[in-house]
């Protein structure tokens, strides 16, 4: 049987509503140091993988799941077993974003194709403090566009991915406290054997409320905020992937964004900024952030979402 892949239809729309809230264009020059400081505390925890961000996400796409399990690395997707001797991808557990999973559910529908799994996950190490909920929806096809009902026996056969995931949770770090709910519409093409890169189109959404602490005005922030990421060109290099054994260091492109954070004033009024510009993944395990018309340049970690 073959899919219409209607996950993968559900992109597009997603795009489309993304574009249509779009009205409003500030070219961020009338931000104050402290909002740039804030922003890029909020995008860069939307993106890392310690965090639960995008590329954790990213890390769950490309997982195999079974009836009893989601795993990663030796008995992950064949595109990125090693070869040659050179590492797979790591499940480094707690030293992540994904941690542990604990009430593990899977169930398959063959109508649809779709396996839709649920667990909870937790982390707790020096770094982060991270517990969520999370339930993701999966089809995997062939290059003909059959569903497959045996991903982990059927791994060679893999060729796209559609993939929805809805994680909520809370997040504590050394900088960081949030309050989060993430939603991911993700097709993944690319992972037959032919093909030397993965391609990403797709949306990561990211709501919630945040408390950090300001290196430079020395003091603690809160904001509410909804941030979107939109994959404009992003690709990940299986070479690459199996050479370093992670994501962080195989994934290239762009990806345009969204963030409008709000906050409460001394006299009570809320006040909000719609900030817009583009994230570039550089390869080599860092993202450069760009705020619209600021000149500044922020480097974050894709793995632990530090900023510089």
């Amino acid at each position: 049987m073959k899919t219409t892949l209607k996950l993968k239809m559900l992109i597009p729309a997603l795009l489309l509503f993304w574009t249509g809230c779009n009205t409003l264009s500030p070219d961020g020059s009338d931000l104050t140091d402290e909002e740039i400081e804030i922003a890029s505390q909020i995008i860069a925890e939307s993106l890392a993988d310690q965090s639960g961000g995008m590329l954790s996400s990213l890390y769950d796409a490309l997982s195999t799941i079974e009836e009893d399990r989601i795993s990663y690395g030796r008995d992950g997707n064949a595109s990125f077993q090693p070869r040659d001797g050179a590492p797979s991808i790591q499940n480094m557990g707690n030293a992540n974003g994904r941690g542990v999973e604990r009430g593990y559910v899977a169930y398959y529908n063959p109508e649809t194709g779709q396996h839709i799994v649920s667990f909870t996950r937790s982390v707790v190490n020096p770094a982060v403090s991270m517990s969520q909920t999370v339930r993701n929806v999966y089809i995997y096809t062939d290059e003909d566009g059959n569903f497959l009902e045996f991903p982990a026996r059927q791994r060679e056969l893999i060729a796209a991915i559609s993939f929805i995931g809805q994680r909520t949770g809370t997040q504590q770090g050394p900088v960081r406290q949030a309050t989060s709910t993430r939603t991911d519409t993700l097709f993944v093409s690319g992972l037959q054997g032919s093909s030397d890169t993965v391609s990403l189109e797709g949306v990561h959404y990211h709501e919630g409320s945040a408390t950090m602490t300001l290196r430079r005005a020395e003091r603690e922030a809160q904001r509410t905020f909804s941030n979107s990421f939109r994959m404009e060109d992003v690709r990940i290099d299986k070479a690459t992937v199996r050479e370093n054994g992670n994501l962080e260091n195989g994934v290239t492109g762009l990806i345009s964004y969204r963030l409008i954070m709000r906050s409460v004033k001394a006299n009570g009024d809320t006040e909000s900024r719609d900030i817009q510009g583009f994230i570039e993944l550089e390869g080599d395990g860092t993202a450069l952030l760009r705020f619209g018309g600021v000149s500044n340049l922020f480097r974050i970690v894709l793995s632990t979402g530090e900023v510089n």
